[in-house]
């Protein structure tokens, strides 16, 4: 199984709310999520395949692992959005910290 994974120097809670608007403006599809396990089940707009998203804290407050795994076997949408995601999760945690 394909997976993808980056720490973001981030408390859970922000990287989850930010992952949310990472979701929303990638157009993707949020199916479901369990926001105090930190789950989300996310599609493509086409829903060729889904991906479960998973966000571990590890008991640390300043750091969140995040983890992208293939939801649907045989489906190979993880090398199609895992990087996207995680790229695009980044940048939206640093404009939310920019100083209006």
């Amino acid at each position: 199984m394909e997976t993808q994974s980056r720490c973001f120097p981030y408390e859970k809670s922000i990287v989850i709310n930010a992952l949310y608007d990472t979701i929303e403006a990638l157009g993707l599809c949020l199916d479901s999520s369990n926001s105090v396990r930190g789950t989300l089940i996310v599609s493509d707009a086409q829903h060729t395949g889904s991906m479960r998203v998973a966000l571990d804290a590890a008991g640390h407050t300043d750091r969140t692992q995040v983890h992208i795994f293939s939801h649907d076997a045989g489906k190979n949408i993880i090398s199609a959005w895992g990087d996207v995601i995680l790229d695009e999760l980044f940048g939206t945690i640093q404009r939310a910290e920019q100083p209006e």
